[in-house]
């Protein structure tokens, strides 16, 4: 019996004192989560072109390390992209979807898209 409660205070100081190291030490335990967050993009042909000024900077950034889209790539009043409808609207565009897309594959860290008006 002695031994198993001198046993047990040993592994106690054990573990008070790695404790006491951790929390003293310079150097952080866990890594801060850094993350790049934007929506409501792209609502112009203007934004679209210039996309790599997005991407880029978040892609250069080394502190982030995910990258979510919280919704709405779509202006209300961008035309329709005539997905599902027959015959397709003149005035849709059907490759703005696959475009953003593309742009979205860009971003180097993993990527989360929410579809919906955020």
């Amino acid at each position: 019996m002695k031994r198993a409660v001198l046993f047990f205070a040993v592994l106690c100081a054990l573990g008070s004192l790695l404790c006491i190291t951790s929390a003293t030490s310079a150097a952080p335990l866990v890594k801060p989560l850094t993350v790049a967050v934007f929506g409501d993009w792209p609502y112009s042909s203007t934004l679209k072109a210039n996309a790599a000024l997005l991407y880029n900077s978040v892609n250069n950034d080394p502190d982030v390390s995910l990258v979510i889209h919280v919704g709405d790539i779509h202006s209300g009043s961008q035309p329709c992209t005539g997905a599902g409808l027959s015959p397709i609207p003149a005035t849709a565009n059907p490759t703005y979807n696959q475009d953003i897309f593309n742009i979205f594959q860009k971003f180097t860290d993993p990527f989360v898209y929410t579809p919906g008006d955020n």
